[in-house]
């Protein structure tokens, strides 16, 4: 069953909103908690997320324009509307596709940010390899945006109606094609990156489980990316609906959004994972069958264990989030690596 316009509205605004919600934690970490300047990878964050809303601002407009039903195909063949409303439509509809192109190498920017926050300057292979990726993405980016210009010129020839200005089905989809395969290697290069450096990072416990699960995510990413070829560009001769090509196109572009804001989340998973009621849980078990071995010890040897802590600083999760922690990628760009630095020495 192809989506309808429904399903593409829930599906943009639900993906839209969870981004947010991480975007919003990690401002108030930065802006509130922290009382710190932004860092280049919560800029591009923050410009992705505002690339998405111009994306899904279009579908609305392209909804009450009356062509996201389910027998509209791109070529507006069965829409019933005058000649300029037909170009006019066409014209947002190449327009569109520039915000859709930024957004995904904008998120592509925002997770190279990161990395490049954690990986040390000593690491100098790594630095190579990450340094490759970001001149790769950047070329990748810099040909979509030639392609696009230069495909059908002038550019009048896409919302032309004469046969023999009109850009050919088959240009416009040998330009996708080239789009989506850069696009994809860029996505590969970018999953590669952190399996380099998390072996290293001296993390232990649910925060090295925590990071594992992030960087998984972009498996999520790729293989969505493999079904939006698969759905639109398989090579189908059969001219799909514009409401299934914005549907499938906007799902892997706002899960690639959600993706490239999780690891802003990383200091919350921290203090999740150091909190009191986390590690009450993890060591419930141990309490118990341990307890009272080391009652019956310190009866043996005469020393009385004191009913209560020893009283020393306390330190809440909201000043845990205020500090700078180790592990944090953020501390990390300060040289502050854990152990990878002692291992070097």
């Amino acid at each position: 069953m192809a989506p309808g316009k429904e399903d593409l509205l829930v599906m943009e605004w639900t993906l839209i909103t969870l981004s947010t919600v991480v975007i919003a934690a990690r401002l108030h970490l930065r802006l509130g908690i922290q009382k710190q300047r932004l860092l280049a990878s919560d800029i591009c964050m923050t410009a992705a997320w505002a690339m998405g809303i111009v994306v899904a601002a279009f579908c609305i407009t392209f909804i009450r324009l009356r062509v996201m039903e389910e027998d509209i195909e791109p070529s507006l063949k069965y829409f019933d509307g005058t000649k300029d409303e037909k170009r006019h439509i066409r014209k947002l509809l190449w327009v569109s596709t520039l915000p859709f192109i930024s957004a995904f190498y904008i998120c592509k920017a925002a997770l190279l940010c990161v990395y490049y926050q954690v990986i040390p300057n000593f690491m100098r292979r790594r630095r190579m390899f990450l340094w490759g990726t970001v001149g790769f993405v950047a070329l990748s980016y810099t040909i979509t945006l030639i392609m696009f210009f230069t495909t059908c010129t002038p550019i009048s020839r896409f919302w032309s109606f004469d046969p023999e200005r009109q850009c050919l089905v088959g240009t416009w989809m040998a330009f996708a094609r080239t789009a989506w395969a850069l696009n994809f290697a860029g996505d590969i290069f970018i999953f590669a990156l952190p399996w380099t450096i998390v072996p290293d990072l001296m993390v232990k416990g649910w925060l090295r489980v925590g990071i594992y699960f992030t960087f998984l995510l972009g498996l999520i990413n790729m293989i969505m990316s493999i079904v939006r070829f698969v759905k639109i560009y398989s090579g189908n001769d059969a001219e799909l609906s514009l409401v299934t090509i914005h549907f499938w196109n906007s799902l892997d572009l706002y899960i690639g959004l959600v993706i490239a804001c999780l690891p802003a989340l990383r200091p919350y998973f921290k203090v999740a994972t150091e909190s009191r009621a986390f590690n009450y849980v993890k060591g419930k078990t141990f309490s118990r069958s341990g307890g009272q071995t080391s009652t019956m010890d310190s009866r043996a040897s005469g020393i009385r264990l004191p009913s209560k802590a020893a009283p020393g600083p306390f330190v809440t999760p909201m000043e845990r989030l205020s500090q700078q922690s180790p592990y944090d990628t953020d501390s990390m760009m300060e040289g502050k690596v854990g152990g990878i630095q002692a291992q070097k020495v």
